[in-house]
């Protein structure tokens, strides 16, 4: 496998790391509002509305994790499957990752719109480059 290709499967192991942590956290402060008795079950038996706000930013960004997030593993997958990875591949990779991560930290911490809208738009950006080095990778090779 090539340096490229390595550097790709590292980038989807750090997403999915990233989406495992998002879920572990907001499980755990699940699990620690209810045993405070600050949200009872019957009133998230049938909705997350009733969840404090803390959770409720952890369980948005959980949902988020698996949007965009789709259309990068595919990218990868293809790419390596064609032997399309390449530098730019591996490069746009982390630039979407970090992205990601950027975007996770404001979503569950300030929540400052803006801001996450400006990582979320840089990392479509990366996801876009990211297809069209594959593309590029596939045909021109």
């Amino acid at each position: 496998m090539t340096l490229p290709a390595t550097l790709c499967l590292l980038a989807v192991f750090a997403q999915v790391c990233l989406t495992l942590w998002a879920i572990v956290r907001m499980g755990l402060a699940r699990v620690a509002s209810v045993k405070s008795g600050e949200v009872r079950i019957a009133e998230i038996a049938l909705s997350d509305r009733a969840w404090p706000e803390p959770i409720q930013k952890l369980q948005a960004n959980v949902r988020n994790q698996f949007e965009t997030p789709v259309l990068f593993f595919a990218g990868i997958a293809i790419a390596i499957g064609l032997d399309a990875t390449n530098w730019s591949v591996a490069i746009f990779a982390w630039m979407y990752v970090a992205t990601r991560i950027v975007h996770h930290v404001i979503h569950v911490g300030s929540n400052s719109v803006g801001k996450r809208f400006r990582a979320y738009v840089i990392g479509l950006a990366a996801l876009l480059a990211l297809w069209l080095a594959v593309l590029a990778g596939a045909f021109l090779s």
